[in-house]
């Protein structure tokens, strides 16, 4: 790997200095330059998942109901056990956080009326009311961190910064190399305040908590798990058999997939892929 800091020094070259985003080849920079990056592979990564499992489930004549409901944490070395991107390629500690499958709390209920309605009285209203049955399950789910959902653990951190040379308007772009030096690590912001919190509808992080470290400096290995929206529906089945004769019936089903008709808000893997972490232009930065 390129070490931390290895672009600010000497071209091992020509012993000249480059801009970090100017560098003629950057494998000369590492221990074996004539080769490009070499993986080694070391059984260094763990994940563990920790969780508060509770489940009520009763029958009560034709009725069948339940619920159940879980607390965990899912933890991982992101990058290898995880998808997403090695914050640092050295250290698996810095890379050890929530992954993107981790759901802090979800709950389902579910219920089943077998026998259906027994109305005595008028024949005809009795074919009509009676032995219907119904089952359905209504589940909620916390949704993902996404700053790690996104695959990237930094909300793709980006965007330039001016500064002046003598006379001369330089502008360089953020990234690992200009910022820490190396090409192999992954650049992370700073965090200022909560980012879980002072958010407006349909808001999940608030980006005025993130700043830029200081030049040569790592920002936060970790970001605040921040969740996308939670997950929420309901289904519902009712059906009825007809007697047709004594070796026939027939069956009605109906089917509601989400029948409470509400917006399902989520991010797809596209919208995760564009929530950017851009740190506008500004001079002497």
């Amino acid at each position: 790997m390129i070490p931390l800091g290895a672009f600010f020094a000497p071209y091992p070259v020509t012993g000249q200095l480059n801009s970090a985003s100017n560098i003629p080849n950057t494998a000369d920079y590492r221990p074996y330059p004539n080769y490009q990056a070499v993986d080694v592979v070391n059984h260094v990564i763990w994940s563990s998942y920790n969780s508060l499992q509770a489940s009520w489930n009763k029958a009560t004549g034709a009725l069948v109901y339940g619920a159940n409901y879980t607390w965990s944490k899912a933890l991982g070395v992101r990058g290898n056990y995880d998808t997403g991107s090695n914050v640092d390629p050295v250290d698996p500690h810095h890379d050890y956080g929530i992954v993107s499958f981790d759901r802090p709390q979800a709950f389902n209920v579910t219920y089943s009326y077998q026998e259906g309605i027994r109305f005595h009285g008028n024949h005809i209203l009795g074919q009509a009311l009676n032995g219907w049955e119904a089952s359905g399950i209504t589940s909620l789910q916390s949704g993902p961190d996404l700053a790690v959902a996104n695959n990237t653990g930094n909300y793709n951190l980006s965007g330039g910064v001016n500064y002046t040379v003598g006379s001369a308007s330089v502008g360089e772009s953020i990234s690992a190399a200009n910022w820490l030096g190396s090409s192999d690590y992954l650049l992370q912001p700073n965090v200022t305040c909560d980012p879980r919190k002072a958010l407006k509808k349909n808001q999940f992080v608030n980006g005025s908590c993130f700043a830029m470290p200081t030049i040569g400096t790592q920002g936060w290995w970790n970001l605040p798990d921040s969740h996308g929206p939670a997950y929420f529906k309901s289904d519902l089945s009712i059906y009825k058999d007809f007697k047709i004769n004594e070796r026939q019936n027939m069956q009605f089903r109906g089917s509601g997939f989400n029948f409470l008709n509400h917006p399902l808000t989520s991010f797809n893997n596209q919208n995760l892929d564009t929530l950017y972490l851009t740190a506008g232009n500004c001079t002497g930065c």
